[in-house]
């Protein structure tokens, strides 16, 4: 089994592309777009220990020993304890119903969350592997990132002005003038990371977890409104 990833990381903001009559108080609107293309160096993914039994002290005390293993496995990585922290812990009653239809508790769920951070990328596929041995139940939101991210992102924009630019002056010219001062430029950061949940079932359904880390792109998309100058 290949697990296919694609991380997309997105900064637009929603405009059009128009040029009022040439006067004094024409103006244009551009949309630039930008991208840079990176490779990850690190995976981001969140690890799912949980515990049903009949009674709550029963299901917590097997979680815990359940997540001293997975850490245990991480240790076994080297993943430092910076690059894992709990992202949420839950008891809850399960439910279900008597003949006469009467709402019970049957059990109680136990749920260990914790959020890991892998920095060796050719391990991934590994620590996955290694962690649902040790007792995890499920891997979620598995998503691929950079430590270099803002640079990527600041890279991203300065193309995305730069293409408005030149989009603007190309408008102005074709139109006999010139172009402007910039009257109004804006973007809006939106980063959806596309992630992923696995299964128990699903992970093991080879003899190891490869994980296909590829290339991904940060985009950027901005929206701008120049003064138009006639020759």
């Amino acid at each position: 089994m290949r697990i296919y990833l694609p991380l997309v990381l997105t900064i637009f903001a929603v405009s059009q592309l128009t040029a009022q009559s040439v006067d004094s108080d024409a103006q244009i609107n551009t949309t630039g777009a930008g991208s840079v293309t990176f490779t990850p160096d690190l995976v981001v993914m969140q690890v799912a220990v949980e515990t049903l039994s009949d009674k709550v002290g029963d299901a917590s005390d097997e979680n815990a020993r359940k997540i001293e293993s997975v850490m245990r496995a991480l240790d076994d990585f080297a993943v430092s304890e910076e690059d894992r922290s709990t992202a949420s812990y839950d008891v809850s009653p399960e439910y279900g119903r008597e003949r006469d239809g009467r709402r019970v508790v049957t059990g109680y769920l136990v749920r260990n969350l914790i959020q890991v951070v892998v920095r060796d990328t050719d391990n991934v596929g590994r620590v996955i592997d290694a962690v649902i041995e040790a007792g995890a139940n499920r891997i979620t939101r598995v998503s691929f990132t950079s430590s270099m991210l803002e640079e990527l992102q600041r890279r991203a924009i300065a193309e995305a002005v730069a293409d408005a630019r030149s989009l603007a002056e190309l408008i102005a010219e074709s139109a006999g003038g010139s172009l402007g001062d910039l009257v109004e430029i804006r973007f809006q950061r939106v980063l959806p990371v596309s992630t992923s949940d696995y299964a128990v079932s699903e992970i093991r359904a080879g003899p190891e977890t490869p994980i296909a880390i590829g290339q991904h792109v940060v985009r950027a998309v901005v929206q701008t409104r120049w003064q138009y100058k006639k020759n």
